[in-house]
């Protein structure tokens, strides 16, 4: 089997918003979502109106940041966190799938 993988980057929030909604047409979404993790409640709407896999992905370990960095307001609608393995955090993202 064969994996085709979309990668996207965006600094307005509601593009975020429009492209998890389209994760109707995905297997899987690998999301980092950097800061708007700690702030948008619209984006975690939009995951938790999907039925997409999704994984919410952290290069540093949020957890043991600023404490208003260490909340993510996605986590309950992903199906798991993985942060602070660096770049290799989507790797294991990858391998959990």
């Amino acid at each position: 089997s064969s994996i085709f993988i979309v990668v996207h980057g965006f600094s307005l929030m509601f593009a975020w918003f429009l492209w998890i909604l389209h994760g109707f047409s995905y297997n899987f979404i690998i999301l980092n979502a950097g800061g708007y993790t700690h702030t948008s409640v619209a984006i975690s709407d939009a995951i938790d109106a999907i039925n997409t896999k999704v994984i919410e992905v952290h290069i540093t370990n949020i957890y043991s940041r600023e404490e208003y960095r260490s909340k993510s307001l996605l986590s309950i609608n992903c199906q798991s966190v993985i942060c602070g393995f660096g770049l290799d955090s989507y790797k294991l993202a990858l391998k959990s799938l």
